[in-house]
């Protein structure tokens, strides 16, 4: 009876270790939104891939992707595309501007971003209404 006691434990803990460790994704995409600090109607939100479980139970912070699609609203209209990230910058793509082809947010020590005239955009814990309210801008 001990012996199946201890078999049944190891099998737990084996399957919970796995569980923890494991590369299965859960949740699907979602968005990491920015704040301008000067105004806070400008807004860019990037989209984050699926989070490993592990970083989901230890409630690690969800960082953009690599490169992924963007939305950004500067008050006055929205626009989305895709972006892409180069050494500590990130590089959005405006595929209706013909003039100013892309932008360029660079990332601080601080996890806060800073545009190309010197604005810093921080991080916040917006609720997915502020995405939804993103996307109907468009």
């Amino acid at each position: 009876m001990k012996r199946l006691r201890l078999i049944a434990l190891t099998a737990l803990v084996i399957s919970i270790q796995i569980g923890s460790t494991s590369c299965r994704k859960i949740h699907g995409s979602k968005w990491v939104v920015y704040v301008n600090e000067k105004d806070q109607n400008q807004i860019v939100g990037f989209e984050v891939g699926p989070q490993p479980l592990r970083q989901w139970w230890q409630g690690a912070a969800r960082e953009p992707k690599s490169e992924g699609k963007y939305i950004r609203n500067d008050g006055k209209e929205a626009t989305a595309g895709p972006y892409w990230s180069e050494a500590n910058v990130y590089v959005l793509k405006n595929p209706n501007d013909a003039v100013v082809k892309e932008a360029r947010f660079s990332i601080q020590s601080d996890l806060s971003l800073q545009d190309e005239s010197g604005v810093i955009w921080r991080r916040t814990n917006a609720p997915a209404e502020l995405h939804h309210a993103l996307v109907s801008r468009q």
